[in-house]
């Protein structure tokens, strides 16, 4: 199962009880009459496109509904809608955005709770997460006060949830050798075993945008501190530091000396990324007139910056890379758009806004990127 960072997607199969019988006989139920096959998981397909987190009241009183909706690149339309009360509290309402994590198969999550950390999977046929464990809330400590979990992720291959253990007093996160413990926990299980302890990183440290995000969105997280975090391929901690952002680029991500995670710019192939500006290869920002392709290096070396889209009366709000169709969609005040970086033709329209298949009142949204089928 990959992360919202590489994973393996199994799909649900068909229940074993429709294989039974001989060789090509339909099923039947008690009666001896045929049965109708149980339904299929929802597919790869299905569980791709854009992706929004939404909170909305369907009825004043009535407790927060919480879900995803999965829309399609080329109309906007909503395709696919999963329920996600199962992290809401007993008041009635949800942990916010930055509380979620998940897996970029969207067939697991984490979040933070006021009971603690909860972890759930995908009822296909419910279309809905089903609770599948929980880490009690940290007791509080002498030391350091009172005590709270945040920040979870998965690890690279979905079997581990990892989160950190920090002090309630954000005045004590500031301090010089303010750190930050690192936990994680089985995903399939995570009540068997306490929180196994991974290491401690500087306190503030966040881990690295994930690349669906796009240029334009806050993602689940804004980048804070001068130090992030990571699981690395082997399931160890990995702590990667900041760019000091020392040119006129403004280039901010983070490294470990061999790789890029970038925070306010996106990657495109191996060695290429992109960046919004509104001057010819001006700094780095979350929009502008002009699309900047440009190659970088771990150590901040920069090299082969070209102007790929230039404006003068349209301002690009946001950049998603789309994979499945090896095109970049744009998004501009009046839509959203498809072009190709080497494109010289004008950039495709495709559709305006989001659409839904149902009414919701007074809803809050974040998009949280465009992910390719797995």
């Amino acid at each position: 199962m990959r992360t919202r960072v590489a994973a393996v997607l199994s799909v649900l199969a068909i229940a074993s009880s429709t294989a039974c019988g001989s060789e090509g006989a339909a099923p039947t139920d008690a009666a001896g009459g045929e049965r109708e096959p149980a339904p299929a998981g929802l597919s790869d397909a299905e569980l791709s496109g854009f992706v929004q987190f939404t909170q909305s009241v369907t009825k004043i009183g009535q407790p927060v509904g919480v879900h995803l909706t999965f829309h399609d690149p080329e109309t906007g339309a909503e395709e696919l809608r999963l329920d996600l009360s199962v992290a809401r509290e007993e008041r009635g309402t949800a942990p916010d955005v930055s509380e979620f994590a998940f897996t970029s198969d969207f067939r697991r999550m984490a979040w933070i709770a006021d009971d603690g950390l909860g972890v759930a999977e995908l009822n296909d046929d419910v279309r809905a997460f089903t609770k599948t464990g929980s880490v009690p809330a940290p007791e509080n400590s002498f030391d350091d006060g009172e005590l709270e979990y945040a920040l979870p992720q998965f690890s690279p291959d979905g079997s581990q949830v990892w989160f950190v253990s920090r002090t309630t007093s954000s005045s004590d996160w500031r301090r010089d050798d303010a750190t930050w413990q690192v936990l994680s926990v089985d995903a399939a299980d995570p009540s068997a075993t306490p929180p196994q302890p991974r290491g401690e990183v500087p306190a503030e440290s966040q881990p690295p945008k994930d690349s669906h995000v796009g240029i334009g969105h806050s993602g689940l997280r804004l980048a804070r501190g001068k130090a992030g975090f990571a699981v690395s391929a082997d399931n160890e901690l990995q702590i990667v530091n900041r760019s000091v952002r020392d040119d006129e680029r403004e280039l901010d991500y983070y490294t470990d000396g061999s790789r890029l995670f970038p925070v306010n710019f996106i990657p495109y192939t191996e060695e290429t990324y992109l960046r919004l500006s509104d001057e010819e290869n001006g700094s780095a920002q979350g929009n502008g007139t002009y699309l900047i392709a440009f190659e970088l290096t771990p150590d901040g070396t920069v090299s082969n910056e070209r102007t790929v889209f230039h404006s003068n009366d349209r301002k690009i709000t946001s950049v998603h890379l789309d994979t499945t169709r090896s095109r970049l969609i744009l998004r501009t005040r009046e839509g959203y758009y498809g072009t190709d970086i080497k494109a010289e033709a004008e950039p495709k329209p495709l559709f305006d806004s989001f659409t839904y298949s149902a009414e919701q009142r007074l809803p809050e949204r974040e998009l949280l990127g465009l992910y390719p089928p797995e």
